[in-house]
């Protein structure tokens, strides 16, 4: 496998939110107060945000997909205790993923893109107690000991924008900041 292969390869694996308990003495996630995640964003909120319309909206008891016709859509997870953790674990995937995109810069126009996309993280201001950017425009927030992950769509329904669908990088961030100021004025 080349270097660019093996990054991006890589960084499908590394994208993963929660990790297992690092002990089976360590509190289960869930010990918190139960808040449904579907309950702390409604659909036209979500659709007003990213400017496509919601058709369907799904979750579980620590995430909540919102679906357009043919996009990707926006992910949110809520933790109500652990946050500190999650977000330790996404700052160091970060850092990760941004070592293996410098050590994949030199292999030419591909290495270059996965040597940018992985240096997308970054504090974000303003939220909570703690927050951050990852890849593709995710961004984490750390309030007291709960964590909040929204996910903004990488592309835009092309059944409702024309010309192309990618979202830039700082729409994307704003939109991800916006869906997070919504959702936490229902945690408060």
């Amino acid at each position: 496998m080349t270097g660019p292969v093996l990054a991006v390869a890589l960084l499908g694996a590394c994208n993963a939110q929660k990790p297992p308990p690092q002990n089976e003495a360590e509190p289960a996630l869930a010990a918190g107060p139960k808040v449904d995640p579907c309950s702390l964003l409604t659909a036209a909120e979500v659709s007003s945000i990213i400017g496509d319309k919601i058709i369907a909206t799904a979750g579980d008891s620590d995430s909540c997909r919102y679906s357009t016709d043919d996009s990707d859509g926006v992910e949110l997870e809520y933790s109500p205790t652990g946050g500190q953790r999650l977000i330790d674990v996404d700052r160091k995937a970060g850092a990760v993923l941004a070592d293996m995109g410098q050590s994949v810069d030199k292999e030419g126009a591909v290495g270059s893109d996965v040597n940018a996309m992985t240096h997308e993280g970054g504090d974000a201001a303003d939220l909570g107690d703690e927050a951050l950017f990852g890849m593709g425009g995710q961004l984490s927030v750390r309030i007291g000991d709960a964590y909040l992950s929204i996910t903004p769509p990488i592309v835009h329904s092309r059944l409702s924008h024309r010309g192309s669908p990618l979202i830039p990088k700082e729409e994307k961030r704003d939109m991800a900041v916006a869906l997070a100021r919504q959702a936490l004025s229902r945690l408060q």
